[in-house]
């Protein structure tokens, strides 16, 4: 493997990215007319540009997501930005799949399919399903549909089999679950595929998640630490490369323990997967290419 992105790079994005945070909270509290607005500007504009040299000096790939720019799409609320969701990405990846293999395939297609589900409200405009055999589901549990995706969203099923305790889907709608995580996980919670072991049409894969947990899950306040979680995907694709099924194997009990503090050592990452010890990244903190 060689090395695309050494670790002073990874440490110069979240040297930035902290930066940035510190930015907002002092513009935040001056509370002047138009600071909002030219504050937002400035983020993205310095985001777009890190993004360019990442692109053009680094030889990085920003995700592929489809067509957002489709004037007849029926947006949840608007159209999205993911300016800062792909610098983050690119700042705390693992790998660094090379265009045209089958691992960036898989990648921009699971990102485009979770595009789709969390902001496009017509089942009919999404591009990565078969709507007529399209399910999902975890951990062997009940099967959804693209229709239960659009009304609970995907944090309430792909959860449902949780200890109410730690997190209950029946008392979450789509809005509030993604307003739950969003509010724990300001800078993002960003998704990566590792390793893709067999072609189409059974596609099986191994993911990473991962967020700085520097806001607040329900009375919990989140110290900065790094939470990571790995698991197993299994997609169906027909022939046209959209997705007939979508089999996730994870746990999530352990990130909801974390998130509200539970079995977590003060100061130190913390890291949850499928398998036992498990680190933040595989590859020692570097973006790799195959």
């Amino acid at each position: 493997m060689n090395v695309v992105a050494p670790d002073t790079m990874a440490e110069s994005f979240a040297k930035w990215f902290k930066e940035l945070r510190l930015r907002v909270g002092q513009k935040s509290e001056e509370n002047e007319v138009g600071l909002t607005l030219d504050l937002h500007s400035e983020v993205m504009d310095g985001a777009k540009q890190e993004l360019e040299r990442l692109v053009t000096e680094c030889g990085m790939t920003v995700p592929d997501r489809g067509d957002l720019d489709d004037k007849h799409t029926r947006w949840r609320n608007g159209k999205p930005d993911y300016t800062l969701a792909n610098l983050a990405y690119m700042k705390g990846k693992c790998k660094s799949h090379s265009v045209g293999s089958l691992e960036l395939i898989v990648e921009n297609l699971v990102k485009t399919w979770e595009m789709e589900a969390t902001h496009k409200v017509d089942v009919g405009q999404w591009t990565t399903i078969n709507r007529e055999r399209f399910y999902l589901s975890s951990n062997n549990g009940n099967k959804f549909s693209a229709e239960d995706l659009v009304q609970r969203g995907s944090y309430n099923l792909l959860m449902e089999g949780c200890p109410s305790h730690l997190y209950n889907s029946g008392e979450n709608t789509f809005e509030s679950a993604h307003a739950k995580f969003k509010k724990a996980f300001p800078d993002g919670f960003l998704w990566e595929v590792l390793e893709v072991f067999t072609g189409p049409p059974n596609v099986v894969f191994t993911w990473r998640h991962w967020a700085e947990f520097t806001g607040q899950y329900d009375e919990n306040q989140g110290d900065g630490r790094l939470l990571v979680m790995c698991g197993i995907g299994v997609a169906e694709v027909d022939d046209d490369l959209k997705l007939v099924k979508t089999e996730v194997f994870y746990k999530p009990e352990e990130l909801l323990e974390n998130l509200k503090g539970l079995n977590m050592s003060p100061g130190t990452p913390s890291a949850v997967g499928v398998t036992a010890g498990v680190t933040p990244c595989p590859f020692s903190g570097s973006a790799r290419s195959k």
